[in-house]
């Protein structure tokens, strides 16, 4: 019987009452653009509000490429998070852009609860789109990785109220008042 190095690691991890060191998460997917275009043409606004916070809504000003961008980044979500499709509301991931136009990706609820434990700190995302097609993949770092990880400040406290998100690039896991 074999077993890997990353799980005796975690296991001899877990019988010394450690926290297993968490790994690094990746989601990728890929949506064709024809495809929203096709559910926007069959359902219409339902479509929509289903799958798209406001603030998605009203950033993607009825582009059918931007909003498969944005649909590409929460698949992608879901993919490095083991997140089951049936168990998310889709808005419980949203993209927004930063003053800068970088794309940022926040959790809410159950997808919070489950980037959180796994251990993910720090969030990327990077979109992309042409010839019909448009590309997210949202990387995920682990506490133990994180650049906060190897410096001396403390981790931010949550606050008791207000919105939970995970941020963009570079940024950290945390409460986020609204």
């Amino acid at each position: 019987m074999t077993a890997s190095v990353q799980g005796i690691d975690a296991l001899t991890q877990a019988v010394r009452g450690q926290r297993p060191t968490a790994a690094m998460r990746v989601g990728i997917d890929a949506v064709a653009v024809s495809e929203i275009e096709r559910s926007l043409a069959s359902f219409g606004d339902r479509f929509v509000q289903r799958m798209f916070t406001p603030h998605e809504i009203h950033a993607a000003k009825g582009s059918a490429e931007r909003l498969a961008a944005r649909f590409a980044a929460k698949e992608a979500a879901i993919k490095a998070f083991d997140m089951p499709e049936a168990a998310i509301d889709w808005r419980n991931i949203e993209l927004r852009s930063e003053a800068s136009g970088r794309p940022s990706l926040h959790l809410y609820g159950p997808a919070l609860a489950s980037a959180r434990a796994l251990g993910t700190e720090v969030l990327s995302v990077s979109l992309a789109h042409e010839q019909g097609m448009a590309i997210a993949i949202v990387i995920g770092v682990p506490e133990n990785n994180s650049p906060r990880a190897n410096t001396a400040s403390p981790k931010p406290r949550a606050r008791k109220h207000g919105k939970s998100a995970v941020t963009n690039h570079k940024s950290q896991i945390n409460q986020q008042g609204s």
